[in-house]
């Protein structure tokens, strides 16, 4: 750690030499040789641990557990001289160098340092860290964990004890007494936890370093780098691996990216690794939904419960951050300084503390910020446009550029802050998608279009099961929802909204009232009306306000018995005796005061009376 510290302060130092480019770019290369030279294998001749592991791990995950005696038993680790704790070391100690070197070679004065300076010494890195991560990355493969010795398994499945002190790092001194037993494994987990973690961040720097000529290599090239690279063994990765992979790498490379190049690395490129988390997130969650049907009789189940229940939650909140950039990412020109505007930051805080999702909320489910689009999202809306025409065949390009299907998954998912912000950006992007704003002699025009049907029978399916879920518990959720449900059927022609989206709705409280056929009448009615108010009169509009009435009135049966009435009824509190509420006592009758009658306290000072 000490080095590191002595490492980022020689770096800043070098950044601010009064002398040109090139003597600061020497300066700073004879400096931290010793740091990233070993990375670039530029001395074949010298063989050190690193660059045995370098090239092990060329071969994935099968190689580093060789080089680091994975395949060995628990009693050859625990020796000092032995070479894999040697070679694990080393690592330990080049990794963490590289990233206080990374970290501050990412942080230059000005865009000449950062194209003249951090970028020839960091792009040789890039690859041999891509080859490490990913053999990390791989070590939780099926076959990988079969290569594994049993008595080192324990380092790799972590029980849920070691992972409520990973979720909560004030308490990492209880890992400790865990393997009080065995240190040697302690130490082997500590080191590949951290180790990973590290890899993890290095990367998230190196994109930034080599951000201006990184994100100019075709796509497929990037595609490597970010699939094949850094999102190696994706679906196996455990939870909390995947939520620092998602904040450190994933993050990084959106927030990096130069405007000129939204279309060949952001839009191809991110859209599989959010749905793949979104889908991962929705996995946990159900598992979550089963486990708390089950009546937890042990210590074991209620802490596997309490893992599941908060880092499912992490993820939920990591993977809803990571939209709301996308959301409002502008991006930067590269000419412009390198860093990014902050305001298009997330979260800056990579440890496993919740993304913070309070924001202000109106009554009809607005949001109380100016939340602003940024140019990423209106370049995604071009390609939803493009993709909602039957035509479309592109094969580089995601079905759903922006996200709506996963955000309309997410408003399932029993957390209420979390549905709450889905169902305001679904607001927001359906109103941008169906009113586009263009500038001509007279003003801007508005323009409206319609959202397709199987979208929007998806989305307006989407909001009926966050009110069964959500609605009930917190008054901004529901809101939220009801809000996006009118936006929804605001966006359809009339003809789609009486027949498609009344059909969803028709469907989905037959099923809440279990087919009860007597009362599908009263729901067509109900309907009817509802819609009578969305689009009836066309020259005087019911309110917004109106509207929400009449469409919570319809799903009320989907939203069932809000918390705060759940248990009105229930509770009957017998023989409790009334509050006893002595007299007041009058202090000012029974004190006598005569004394200071005629004293005013400090207004005394202010009289002409005084001396």
């Amino acid at each position: 750690m000490e080095k590191g510290i002595l490492l980022e302060a020689l770096v800043i130092l070098g950044f601010r030499v009064p002398q040109p480019i090139n003597v600061q770019f020497n300066f700073l290369q004879s400096l931290l040789v010793n740091v990233y030279g070993p990375w670039c294998g530029q001395d074949p001749y010298n063989v050190t641990p690193l660059s045995e592991l370098l090239r092990s791990c060329e071969s994935g995950a099968p190689g580093l557990v060789a080089v680091l005696g994975l395949d060995k038993p628990s009693d050859q680790l625990g020796n000092f001289e032995s070479p894999y704790v040697q070679t694990r070391i080393n690592l330990n100690h080049n990794v963490r160098s590289l990233l206080a070197v990374c970290r501050r070679l990412a942080e230059p004065c000005n865009n000449q340092q950062l194209e003249n300076i951090s970028l020839p010494i960091l792009e040789p890195v890039l690859s041999p860290v891509l080859h490490v991560l990913r053999a990390f990355n791989e070590l939780w493969l099926p076959e990988t964990l079969k290569l594994v010795h049993p008595t080192l398994l324990p380092v790799l499945q972590h029980t849920d004890e070691i992972q409520l002190c990973l979720l909560n790092s004030q308490f990492q001194i209880i890992l400790k007494s865990v393997d009080v037993t065995n240190p040697s494994l302690h130490r082997l987990r500590t080191f590949l936890n951290d180790c990973h973690e590290n890899l993890m961040g290095i990367v998230g720097f190196l994109f930034v370093s080599l951000g201006s000529k990184f994100y100019r290599l075709p796509t497929e090239q990037l595609r490597i780098a970010l699939h094949d690279g850094c999102c190696a063994a994706f679906e196996h990765l455990p939870d909390l691996k995947l939520n620092s992979l998602l904040r450190s790498i994933l993050r990084q490379f959106i927030r990096q990216c130069p405007r000129q190049y939204f279309e060949t690395a952001i839009a191809p490129l991110v859209p599989p690794v959010i749905e793949a988390a979104i889908k991962r997130t929705e996995a946990r969650w159900n598992e979550l939904i089963m486990a708390e049907r089950r009546i937890c009789d042990d210590e074991k189940a209620v802490a596997a419960e309490l893992v599941l229940d908060r880092s499912t939650r992490l993820l939920s909140r990591t993977c809803l951050d990571i939209l709301r950039l996308i959301y409002t990412f502008n991006g930067y020109e590269i000419s412009e300084q390198f860093n990014p505007p902050k305001e298009d930051d997330g979260e800056c805080d990579d440890d496993n503390d919740d993304v913070d999702m309070s924001e202000s909320i109106c009554a009809n489910g607005q949001s109380g910020t100016n939340s602003s689009l940024g140019h990423l999202t209106k370049l995604l809306a071009n390609m939803h446009a493009m993709s909602s025409e039957p035509d479309y065949n592109a094969q580089n390009l995601p079905s759903d550029p922006l996200f709506l299907r996963s955000l309309t998954k997410i408003l399932a998912w029993p957390d209420t802050s979390i549905c709450s912000k889905a169902a305001q950006w679904i607001s927001i992007l359906v109103e941008m998608l169906t009113n586009t704003v263009t500038q001509t002699n007279c003003g801007p025009k508005i323009a409206t279009t319609h959202l397709s049907p199987n979208i929007a029978e998806f989305i307006l399916f989407g909001i009926l099961c966050g009110l069964h879920v959500n609605g009930k518990n917190a008054e901004n959720a529901l809101n939220c929802l009801l809000y996006a449900g009118i936006k929804t059927y605001l966006s359809v022609d009339i003809i789609v909204a009486r027949q498609n989206l009344r059909s969803v709705i028709i469907r989905v409280l037959m099923d809440t009232l279990n087919g009860d056929k007597t009362k599908e009448g009263q729901i067509q009615q109900q309907i009817q009306i509802f819609e009578e108010k969305m689009f009836g009169n066309r020259d005087k509009p019911a309110t917004m306000r109106a509207r929400r009435d009449a469409f919570k009135k319809i799903v009320d049966p989907i939203i069932g018995v809000p918390l705060s009435q759940r248990f009105r009824n229930e509770f009957q509190i017998h023989s409790i005796p009334p509050l006893h509420r002595p007299k007041w006592i009058r202090i000012r009758e029974k004190r006598d005061t005569s004394h200071i009658e005629n004293d005013f306290g400090l207004t005394n000072l202010f009289t002409n009376a005084t001396n």
